[in-house]
């Protein structure tokens, strides 16, 4: 007697513990962005634009898919909007301001060109945005860490 029941293989079963554990990551991070701290705030637009970054390199590596990775970018922009749109400049020390709105503009401008390059799903151009999106993150990690805990 035959079944009826179909086993269904999945097609790629390396990518969705993977992608469960960026949804993770991406939750802890928003998480942490409720600190109200310019130091929490400028360490939360660098998560966002390390976790670009991670985005691009697993869409590289087809770990994830194109319209997951276009969800977590929109995603990652809106919070890094949110958080530079909450800091008080003038809470920052005087001789981070400059650079602190420089590295944020470049985050901003790193996440946008992966969300382009991801919505024309061209593979081979996300590289040099996912560099960038990583300068972002180093330094801001670097303006964080001259600003003294308050």
């Amino acid at each position: 007697m035959r079944s009826n029941w179909v086993q269904w293989k999945p097609i790629r079963p390396g990518w969705a513990p993977r992608a469960r554990a960026l949804l993770a990551a991406l939750t802890l991070i928003a998480a942490a962005g409720c600190s109200s701290g310019p130091k929490q705030q400028l360490q939360t637009i660098s998560s966002w634009a390390a976790t670009a970054h991670m985005t691009a390199d697993a869409l590289r590596a087809h770990h994830t898919t194109w319209r997951y990775s276009a969800k977590t970018l929109r995603v990652a922009r809106d919070q890094v909007d949110k958080q530079a749109k909450a800091l008080k400049p003038d809470k920052l020390p005087p001789e981070v301001r400059g650079p602190a709105s420089g590295a944020i503009s470049a985050a901003r401008d790193a996440i946008d060109s992966l969300a382009i390059v991801t919505e024309r799903r061209d593979r081979g151009a996300l590289a040099p945005h996912a560099a960038r999106a990583d300068a972002a993150a180093r330094a801001l990690d670097s303006i964080v860490s001259l600003i003294e805990d308050q």
